[in-house]
């Protein structure tokens, strides 16, 4: 049970992270606590793609 606890939190801080890199990168105000935010990061997360996938792609769409 612990260990499952400890993957959730683990898995929250990503998607928080993600967020909180696009509102940086993109000049945004996207909410971490937002549902539908979590959902779309938590999506590619399950596809296979990391945290660092999902900060290159927002490196190279800022930069556009």
């Amino acid at each position: 049970m612990l260990g499952a606890q400890k993957e959730h939190v683990e898995n929250d801080l990503d998607d928080v992270s993600v967020i909180d890199y696009l509102n940086d990168k993109a000049c945004k105000q996207f909410k971490a606590s937002s549902k539908a935010a979590a959902r779309l990061v938590k999506g590619s997360f399950s596809e296979g793609y990391t945290v660092a996938d999902s900060k290159k792609v927002i490196d190279t769409k800022a930069k556009n």
